[in-house]
């Protein structure tokens, strides 16, 4: 296995350099070019920063050829706010709720578990 060389592609690939990847690790930027070229190896935990960094699992690195890919969920059923209309109202939604104090945000959880609970369900509301 050539970490050295893989973790040197990921790196270009992301196009980040020594210095931003100094940066997301906390690791001398010096650190990344003697990895890079096979001076030293890094440490387990190293390794999970650099792959933290990359923006990638870190058996992707530890792979001889092209990892597996990773399990997908058994179920294919998307919810509502995962794309289209739905979508765009949860992303409204989400905005506006983020401007709100943390009473109100209480509150405002507190009312909707009321209204989605089985016994209000069971009640008949009046038109």
């Amino acid at each position: 296995m050539n970490l050295a060389g893989r973790i040197r592609a990921l790196r270009k690939y992301k196009n980040l350099s020594h210095r931003k990847m100094a940066k997301r690790t906390g690791l001398p930027k010096t650190y990344f070019s003697r990895v890079e070229n096979a001076y030293i190896v890094p440490e387990v935990e190293n390794l999970h920063k650099i792959a933290a960094a990359l923006e990638i699992p870190l058996y992707v690195l530890l792979y001889d050829e092209n990892p597996p890919p990773p399990e997908q969920p058994k179920y294919t059923k998307q919810d509502w706010a995962s794309h289209g209309k739905g979508f765009l109202l949860f992303r409204q939604l989400k905005q506006k709720v983020a401007c709100i104090s943390e009473a109100d945000r209480e509150l405002l959880i507190y009312m909707a578990g009321q209204m989605a609970s089985p016994k209000r369900a069971k009640k008949v509301l009046p038109p």
